[in-house]
């Protein structure tokens, strides 16, 4: 293979050339942002194309799909190993973080100006993470996989460190902290799973966790925390929250709702599955890590009233679902898991992008001055109500679909974890209504609710075609994939690559076919309109509003003001109050541990030389005992 082949490999393609072209993008002028929007949007499209022929029509390219470096290039160790692979897994993962870059892109493109962020380091570092990405996703050897994985950590913290808001780079620097932490356990779990097997290639791998083999326990949690904290889920979850109330909107929607919970997923799937094989109690604690997940975010996400912190705790939320379906190691379960994985980062960021559209009009995304926005963002009002029956798992949209395939596979673990299924299953319900609860806030909130009094009708700029056609294409995939569920994704794409992993097919417990049901569903709303216009529209009823008996002719209630009284219920009051504490929180807990020991350290260390002689006696004491083997 010879430099010209090597560059122009299928899979290496879209790894490098988005690399390429941000490195060109970083080095173009302010004066020509023009230019650098139209660089970033033709590679984002190239790298949507490619990474949906490498998924489903790998014959285009020549039917490759792995990548094979042999000893003329590389030689030594790495002679003959595979570093890049495309199976059904990583393709169709793949092709969904194209797809979705291109779109965010082209939103960023029409929404996006140089004060909020200059063109150069916003594109030139979505372009950086686009190129890691592909490369983490197609990565067959696992140091090849730990490279692009902290590559990514660079562009990662440049683009949260865009925002103009206060406290950006805070809120940037406590998520490279959290990730870039978790990134350096994988790289133990990596030392420790070539240790055990004495190879670095994936595929196969199938390394057993068993109370006789525990190494095998702490690699599969070292890779797990990384994972964890990519994907936003709890404990390692509270940077996502910061980084999307001060990051720019496409910043936001591209990372945590998108790129970095396909990317954690996949981690969490590919490990599961290819790596390790699972035992009880691993499964036992990914699953109610995914269930405290669901709960502990959804029960903040619904007393805030910022929306970019709103939908920022609502994007740890649903890292519950993925964690709770691929844990439950049945296949109805593991497929439900990876269906909502795509199914949340589409949903996901037309959220983002429509409240990027909100506060772009109004000039804040505190939900308190917003309201009576429906008519001046007509699309915007349309995707957000879609997405938000999506994420809430209202039928027949998508959300729904994987919600109930990831409910299944709960029951079905029913069978080895006698009694706590139900308490992960009614989490995972309660969840989805709580969520529904606090997006009925945020339509009304934000689109629907009169303006506040004496606030100025918003004068910002409005929607254009950028912003209108990626928000309408990801609405109407909310839509088809919920409708079509079956048919497109789980049998085309995602059940293929479960299959593909090992784990074998089993029969839906439940009964659901989501085209008839979308039938039967657009029969009830006609009927209901129906009984509704020769009804109650021609009887119209007017009467005076009324507070504990009394009228209140003025009556009018703005967003903040749905489920104020939540904070305010005995139980709920003090956990409330111990997360604005930061009590929750494992970064603070980290910090105040390091804070902590430094002040020992320094209290330690007196200047007195009989101090320092009594702790090197201690030392060479301990270090003896140790190289002399002990007690022995």
């Amino acid at each position: 293979m010879n430099l010209a082949e090597f560059i122009t490999n299928p899979l290496l393609l879209p790894v490098w050339v988005p690399i390429a072209a941000g490195l060109v993008v970083w080095c173009i002028p302010r004066q020509a942002a023009v230019l650098s929007r139209t660089i970033a949007a033709l590679t984002a499209l190239f790298c949507a194309v490619w990474g949906v022929l490498v998924w489903a029509a790998p014959q285009f390219l020549g039917g490759v799909t792995n990548l094979n470096v042999p000893a003329a290039e590389f030689a030594g160790r790495w002679a003959g190993r595979e570093i890049l692979r495309a199976d059904a897994l990583s393709g169709f993962a793949g092709a969904a973080t194209g797809v979705l870059a291109f779109l965010i892109t082209l939103y960023a493109v029409g929404s996006s100006s140089e004060d909020d962020a200059p063109s150069r380091r916003l594109y030139s570092g979505m372009l950086l993470a686009v190129g890691a990405t592909f490369g983490s996703l197609y990565a067959e050897n696992l140091v090849a996989l730990a490279l692009f994985w902290g590559f990514l950590c660079i562009p990662f913290y440049l683009l949260l460190n865009l925002g103009r808001k206060d406290g950006t780079a805070a809120a940037a620097k406590k998520a490279m902290i959290i990730v870039g932490g978790a990134d350096s356990l994988m790289i133990l779990g990596v030392a420790i799973i070539y240790f055990m097997s004495g190879r670095m290639t994936m595929h196969g791998l199938d390394q057993p966790i068993s109370t006789e083999v525990m190494l095998g326990a702490v690699a599969y949690l070292c890779l797990f925390a990384a994972a964890l904290a990519k994907a936003g889920g709890v404990p390692l979850h509270s940077w996502v929250p910061g980084a999307a109330a001060t990051a720019p909107i496409p910043v936001v929607a591209l990372l945590p709702a998108s790129l970095d919970k396909v990317l954690g997923i996949y981690l969490l799937a590919r490990i599961s599955l290819t790596l390790f094989q699972m035992s009880w109690y691993i499964s036992a604690l990914v699953m109610v890590i995914g269930a405290v997940t669901i709960l502990a975010a959804v029960f903040m996400a619904l007393i805030q009233h910022d929306l970019r912190k709103l939908l920022g705790f609502h994007a740890v939320s649903q890292v519950g679902y993925m964690i709770l379906g691929i844990g439950t190691g049945t296949f109805v379960g593991i497929v439900g898991g990876l269906f909502h994985m795509l199914n949340n980062a589409i949903y996901k960021a037309l959220l983002f992008l429509s409240a990027g559209t909100a506060e772009r009009k109004a000039g804040t995304s505190d939900i308190g001055s917003l309201g009576g926005l429906g008519r001046a963002l007509p699309v915007s009002f349309a995707a957000a109500a879609v997405a938000a029956l999506a994420i809430s798992g209202v039928p027949p949209f998508n959300g729904f679909a994987s919600k109930w395939l990831v409910y299944q596979g709960v029951v079905e673990a029913g069978g080895w974890l006698p009694y706590l299924w139900i308490l992960l299953l009614a989490a995972a319900t309660f969840g989805s209504a709580l969520t529904l609860a606090s997006f009925v806030k945020v339509l009304y909130g934000v689109y629907l609710a009169p303006r506040p009094a004496g606030s100025p009708e918003p004068a910002g700029k409005g929607e254009n075609a950028f912003m209108i056609v990626p928000m309408a294409l990801l609405a109407i995939a909310c839509i088809v994939l919920g409708v079509a569920a079956f048919r497109l994704p789980l049998y085309g794409a995602i059940m293929p690559a479960v299959e593909e992993s090992g784990v074998k097919a089993t029969d839906m417990l439940g009964f659901w076919r989501p085209t008839l049901a979308t039938g039967l569903i657009l029969v009830g709303i006609a009927a209901g309109f129906l009984l509704y216009l020769f009804g109650t529209a021609m009887k119209p009823r007017e009467d005076s509003n009324y507070t504990g008996g009394e009228e209140t002719p003025d009556l009018q209630f703005g967003g903040p003001e749905f489920y104020e009284t939540v904070t305010r219920i005995a139980p709920l009051k003090s956990m409330y109050g111990r997360a604005a504490a930061g009590l929750y929180d494992f970064y603070e807990w980290t910090v105040g541990a390091v804070q902590y020991a430094g002040r020992i350290l320094r209290e330690r260390h007196s200047g007195l030389l009989l101090t320092y002689v009594a702790w090197f006696v201690a030392g060479v004491t301990v270090l003896l005992w140790v190289m002399l083997g002990g007690t022995s």
